[in-house]
């Protein structure tokens, strides 16, 4: 049997304890995606930042880097580069490691509505949370009775990602980022990250002036919840609150 490489046996604890802190290997290469040219490592959180955002991201880089990539990938899982390319481009000051990150009430709103509320379309992580419940499918779950549960039940909160503070997902604590967006003003943000930290000329970034072309406008909603479930839900999701204040964000 081959042995296997000091360094590569570093990456693979690496890329593990990463994969731990986002909640297995199946969440790290859903929500991380990596790029040679322009170099960067993007962390996403379910219901922080529309995926239109990243189908834009790939669209402006097939356009500042002609012929490069074509039609072909331009975004990359990590298990696709490898571990030791992977942690190579975590370590490397020249990625740009970014991410987008919203206010958790709405984020949790937004999940809320989408996956569990009685409109939601039945999906698999509609299915799972309500038998970690014991509720039949045909049961109502309201908002507020939702919030009481992840406040007293971090195991009902983490059950399914999008659920799961965005503290974890992006693994924040453990990734050294050299840029935050926050989700609320993210034509500006975006167009801060492309110009000032990916370099792409500001020629090419009209598109991010027409969210309703792109499907931005979709993702946002007017979300209010009473006092007392604002106190559960902060609650909840402290750690983010406590990241978004240290960000400034």
């Amino acid at each position: 049997m081959k042995k296997m490489d000091p360094s590569e046996i570093s990456s693979n604890r690496t890329v593990t304890e990463l994969a731990n802190i986002q909640g297995g290997k199946f969440a790290l290469n859903l929500f991380v995606r990596v790029c040679e040219d322009p170099k960067l490592v993007y962390f996403s959180s379910p219901f922080s930042c529309p995926d239109i955002l990243q189908k834009l991201l790939v669209k402006t880089i097939r356009a500042i880097t002609p012929g490069k990539y074509s039609k072909g990938q331009v975004l990359f899982k990590p298990h696709e580069v490898g571990n030791a390319r992977f942690c190579a481009m975590l370590e490397d000051t020249q990625f740009t490691k970014f991410t987008f990150l919203r206010d958790p009430i709405d984020r949790f709103c937004n999940a809320y509505t989408q996956i569990l509320s009685d409109e939601a379309p039945e999906s698999s992580q509609r299915e799972k949370i309500f038998n970690f419940l014991g509720l039949s499918p045909f049961s109502e779950l309201s908002l507020n009775k939702f919030a009481e549960i992840v406040s007293s039940s971090f195991v009902a909160r983490d059950l399914i990602p999008e659920f799961r503070p965005q503290r974890s997902i992006i693994a924040y604590d453990f990734v050294e980022f050299n840029f935050f967006g926050n989700i609320s003003h993210w034509q500006n943000d975006l167009q801060r990250l492309f110009s000032q930290k990916l370099g792409i000329p500001s020629d090419h970034l009209t598109d991010l002036h027409d969210g309703d072309n792109i499907g931005v406008s979709e993702f946002f909603n007017n979300y209010e919840v009473d006092n007392a479930t604002q106190v559960l839900l902060e609650r909840s999701y402290t750690s983010d609150y406590e990241m978004l204040e240290e960000l400034g964000l």
